[in-house]
């Protein structure tokens, strides 16, 4: 077993959010930091993903579900490897989620 500290993950920069990334060999876990007002545009992944809130709100949307919803700390979403996933931070604190993800 390796143990990996969150403080000690290098922080990456992706169109305005910041996220720390640990990978394995079939899934990797990325923790994120969605600034307040920012929005992402749509993308996906290669395979099945899990987020989950850990701190503020997001309202999110996908190419298969377009109407928008808030997703809040506590709140799980999942979503299929042909799922397109965008949003944005409505509130001035910054949102943060976990998003686990199959390589």
């Amino acid at each position: 077993m390796e143990i990996k500290k969150l403080g000690e993950l290098k922080e990456v920069e992706v169109a305005g959010s910041k996220m720390k990334v640990v990978a394995g060999k079939k899934i990797h876990v990325s923790h994120h930091k969605i600034p307040g007002n920012l929005s992402f545009e749509q993308h996906g992944h290669p395979g099945e993903g899990i987020g989950y809130m850990l701190k503020g709100e997001l309202e999110v949307y996908t190419n298969i579900s377009p109407e928008k919803v808030i997703v809040n700390a506590g709140d799980f979403m999942v979503l299929q490897p042909s799922e397109k996933i965008g949003g944005r931070n409505p509130c001035h604190e910054e949102a943060e989620f976990l998003c686990i993800e199959m390589k």
